[in-house]
C-alpha cells in the first residue's frame, strides 16, 4: 500500500508537563473508526506508533496550558519580531513590518506602481511616559512612531506619517500568519492610524469562545472604524459609537496649503442612547445557513422624505450586519428602503462564536515514540504540524527526501514573475494561492500569498501553476 500523508492540522496537544516525553496527544478530525496500530515519522525523522479513540465534539478537547506571561511590555512587543502584515482597503493595498516600515503601494499584476512610503520606524511612545522596559505587559500602552522618510505629501509639503496601535486579539485557526491590520485609516491628510492585532500580545489566557456571547466577542472592535468610498460618497462605521456618511474635498487653507475638508455629511445613526442604557435588543444573532449578527444604529440625520406619508419626520438608521471574515472590512452598503441602510461587516472576532462554528468530531490520537526523543526534537512539534503516516509493510520506506533538501530544479515554463501559481507555504502539505514577485534563477521564487503572507526562496518543487496560467 503506497505511503499516504496526513494533515493533522487539528488542535495539536502536545504531552502535559509530567507525562512520559516519548508520548504525543493529537486530536484528528475525522469521522472514521478507531484504530491503532498506524506508524507515523516527523518531520525530524523521529518514528511513532499511534492509536486513535472514540469520537468527541471538537468543543470538549481541552485547550493546552497557557505559555508564561511576559512581564514587561518589551518583551511582549518582542513576539512581533520580523513579523509583517498586509491589508487591501479597495484600490490601494497597505504593509506594516514591524518597527521597519509602513508603505501603501498598487499592485497589477507583477506590475507595483505607485509605491509610497508612510514612514520608517523612529521610536516607541508608552502612555504614562515610562519605557517599555519599565512598562507593565499591555499592549494598549504602545504606540509606534513611523515618521522617518516617508514619501512627500504634496497637499501639506510634509512628510507622511503613521502611528501604529496594537491590539490582543484570539486566534482565527484559518490564518496561517496570525498577527494582521485590523484597519488603516487616514485621520488627517497624509497622517495614518494602523491597528495591529495578534493573538502574540494577549497576556490573559484565551477565553472560552465558543461560550462567549455575541456582545462580549465584539466588544474587541471597540474604537474600531471601518470606511467604504463608493463613488461621491465615502460611508464609516464605528462599532460601537456611530454610522454616517459623508464626503470630503481637498481645499487651500489660507497659508496656502491644502487640506481635507467635510463638504457633506450625514448621521446614518448611532449606538451612544443604547450604552447609556445597555440592552441586548440592538445586537441580535441570526443563525442558520448564514449566520449573522445584526446591530442597530439608530436617531441619525431626519429623513428629508415623509416615509410613512404620515406627516412624520422620521431619522436615518442603519443596521449593520456582521459575519465571520479573515479582516474587519466594510464590504458593502444598501439602502434597503428610505433612509434605512444595511452594512455588511465581516470581522474574524466572531468566527468563534457558536453560530459561525460547526463542532466537527474528532478523535483523540495517542502516539508513543519508538525511537529515544531528545528535547530539542520534542520543542519542534507545533501547533498545526504536519506528519507522514504509512501502513506496516511500508515501514522499510523511509528515506522520502525532506522539502528543506528538494532540488534547485528550474521549474516550468509559465513559472514567471507575475504568474498566478500555488504554493506549498513553509513546506506544509497544503498548497495556497498566490503570485511569482521574484525568480532568483537558480529554482527558487518569492511568493506574495493572496491571503496578505509572502514567503522567499520557494522551491520550485513547491510551487505548481494555476489553471490558465500553464503554457
Amino acid at each position: 500500500m503506497p505511503r499516504l500523508h496526513a494533515a493533522v492540522a487539528a488542535l495539536l496537544l502536545l504531552a502535559a508537563a509530567g507525562k512520559d516525553p516519548r508520548e504525543l496527544t493529537l486530536e484528528l478530525l475525522s469521522s472514521r473508526e478507531s484504530w491503532s496500530g498506524m506508524k507515523m515519522v516527523s518531520r525530524s525523522g523521529a518514528r511513532y506508533e499511534c492509536s486513535a479513540g472514540e469520537a468527541r465534539l471538537a468543543s470538549q478537547v481541552a485547550q493546552k496550558t497557557p505559555d508564561k506571561k511576559p512581564e514587561t511590555l518589551t518583551t511582549l512587543l518582542s513576539a512581533l519580531d520580523g513579523q509583517c502584515a498586509k491589508l487591501s482597503q479597495g484600490w490601494w493595498t497597505y504593509e506594516w513590518c514591524h518597527r521597519r516600515h509602513v508603505r501603501q503601494f498598487h499592485a497589477q499584476g507583477s506590475k507595483i506602481d505607485p509605491d509610497w512610503s508612510l514612514g520608517g520606524y523612529s521610536r516607541t511612545v508608552v502612555k504614562g511616559n515610562l519605557g517599555p522596559q519599565d512598562a507593565p505587559a499591555d499592549p494598549a500602552l504602545a504606540r509606534d512612531v513611523f515618521d522617518q522618510k516617508g514619501q512627500i505629501c504634496h497637499e501639506t509639503n510634509t512628510l507622511r506619517q503613521t502611528n501604529v496601535t496594537f491590539k490582543c486579539c484570539e486566534p482565527d485557526k484559518r490564518r496561517r500568519h496570525r498577527t494582521y491590520l485590523v484597519s488603516v485609516d487616514e485621520t488627517s491628510l497624509c497622517n495614518y492610524e494602523v491597528v495591529v492585532c495578534s493573538p502574540s500580545l494577549c497576556t490573559q489566557p484565551e477565553p472560552q469562545k465558543r461560550n462567549a456571547s455575541a456582545s462580549e466577542l465584539l466588544k474587541a472592535l471597540d474604537g474600531t472604524c471601518l470606511q467604504r468610498h463608493e463613488g461621491w460618497w465615502s460611508f464609516e462605521l464605528c462599532y460601537g459609537t456611530h454610522a454616517r456618511q459623508f464626503h470630503v474635498e481637498t481645499v487651500e487653507a489660507s497659508d496656502g496649503r491644502k487640506k481635507a475638508k467635510v463638504a457633506a455629511e450625514f448621521s446614518l445613526g448611532d449606538r451612544m442612547e443604547k450604552r447609556r442604557k445597555p440592552s441586548t435588543s440592538d445586537v441580535v444573532v441570526v443563525e442558520g445557513d448564514e449566520p449573522r449578527v445584526e446591530v442597530t444604529y439608530e436617531g441619525g440625520t431626519a429623513c428629508d422624505v415623509d416615509v410613512e406619508g404620515d406627516g412624520v419626520i422620521r431619522k436615518r438608521s442603519t443596521t449593520a450586519r456582521l459575519v465571520c471574515g479573515e479582516t474587519n472590512a466594510l464590504v458593502s452598503i444598501v439602502e434597503d428602503r428610505t433612509c434605512h441602510y444595511l452594512f455588511k461587516v465581516t470581522t474574524p472576532v466572531l468566527c468563534g462564536h457558536a453560530a459561525f462554528v460547526k463542532d466537527e468530531p474528532t478523535r483523540p490520537v495517542t502516539c508513543v515514540a519508538l525511537d529515544p526523543v531528545e528535547d530539542s526534537e520534542e520543542e519542534e512539534v507545533e501547533e498545526e504540524d504536519y506528519y507522514d503516516y504509512e501502513d506496516d509493510d511500508d515501514e522499510e520506506d523511509e528515506e522520502d527526501e525532506e522539502d528543506e533538501d528538494l532540488p534547485a530544479v528550474r521549474g516550468p515554463p509559465g513559472l514567471k514573475v507575475g504568474a498566478k501559481i500555488a504554493a506549498r507555504w513553509k513546506g506544509g502539505l497544503v498548497y495556497y494561492p498566490g503570485r511569482v514577485v521574484s525568480d532568483h534563477g537558480d529554482g527558487s521564487y518569492d511568493i506574495d500569498y493572496d491571503d496578505g503572507d509572502t514567503e522567499d526562496n520557494v522551491p520550485a518543487a513547491l510551487i505548481k501553476l494555476q489553471r490558465g496560467e500553464e503554457l
